[in-house]
């Protein structure tokens, strides 16, 4: 059974990796202000919010 986890672990692992690969390159090829956008955009909503 352990090495099920350890394999388990390895997968998820990868997979994390993956994962953020593909969303850095997505945000390479999207333009690049609309993350900083979102997120000022939380930021008055979380102060509006308040």
């Amino acid at each position: 059974t352990g090495r099920r986890v350890r394999r388990k672990a390895k997968a998820y692992q990868d997979y994390r990796a993956l994962d953020t690969a593909l969303y850095s390159a997505a945000l390479s090829l999207t333009a690049q202000p609309a993350p900083t956008d979102w997120d000022t955009m939380g930021r008055k909503s979380q102060r509006t919010a308040a």
